[in-house]
């Protein structure tokens, strides 16, 4: 994106809420997005500086020297009386001034443009989340800082990374008279979904007891859960008379 743009790209598709499942759905999306619009370098790297960022100022350069010229003619004179080493050093006094004059504005309008993109970068992914997440993390102005707290809270949490909460969790899916059959089976797909990553150690560097410890206190869990949520789904039909029980031996 031009460190020149002034209008804000907004995402576009189902926002971030306050569901740790969405975060699943959002995450791909939303970086998909921001590569398109050149911001995912500013949510993985606090100092990251576009790498044509100076050079697309380089032309308005020669422009200010011209303005400093008009404001401070005195400062670009050249005595016509002075000896030709006079004049030697008298130029070498205004190219040094006109460097410095260049300098000044490159620093400046590289700080601006680069406040300009980082805005840019933090109003998009705003724009993504849902007004109640977005007030969660209204204090922050920093887009990496706010991805990284996005992240922090969503895919680092225990929610969603630790097997026996999930199992917990999904416990907790039951249904309640007016619900969405959708919205269930959505919620049962995203927790059988966040098992699989779950099941991932948060390191690889453990040894081969440690990685059986793991495996053998969690793998039982993500047996289970798909088939008690079924099952419970099936029952749900059944007693809603949506759904003809299963004879004896098949169940």
């Amino acid at each position: 994106m031009s460190p020149h743009s002034t209008s804000a790209p907004l995402y576009n598709g189902p926002p971030l809420d306050d569901h740790n499942r969405t975060f699943l759905e959002w995450k791909p999306l939303f970086i998909s997005q921001a590569d398109g619009h050149e911001f995912t370098q500013f949510y993985m790297n606090k100092a990251y500086v576009p790498s044509d960022l100076e050079r697309s100022i380089l032309s308005i350069l020669d422009d200010d020297v011209q303005v400093d010229k008009l404001k401070h003619p005195k400062l670009y004179h050249v005595d016509p009386d002075l000896s030709e080493d006079g004049h030697a050093a008298r130029h070498k006094v205004i190219a040094d001034h006109v460097q410095s004059v260049k300098s000044a504005t490159l620093t400046s309008e590289t700080a601006k443009s680069l406040s300009r993109l980082r805005a840019l970068a933090l109003t998009f992914l705003n724009s993504s989340m849902v007004d109640s997440v977005r007030r969660l993390f209204s204090n922050i102005a920093c887009p990496f800082t706010l991805y990284e707290s996005i992240v922090s809270r969503f895919e680092n949490n225990p929610l969603t990374s630790d097997p026996a909460v999930l199992n917990a969790q999904s416990q907790k899916v039951k249904y309640h008279d007016g619900d969405c059959l959708d919205t269930l089976l959505a919620d049962v797909k995203s927790i059988a979904s966040q098992y699989r990553t779950a099941m991932i150690p948060s390191s690889l560097e453990i040894t081969a007891a440690e990685y059986d410890a793991f495996l053998w206190a969690n793998h039982y869990m993500v047996k289970l859960m798909p088939w008690q949520r079924v099952t419970c789904v099936r029952l749900l039909l059944v007693s809603m008379g949506q759904l003809t029980p299963l004879p004896p031996d098949r169940i």
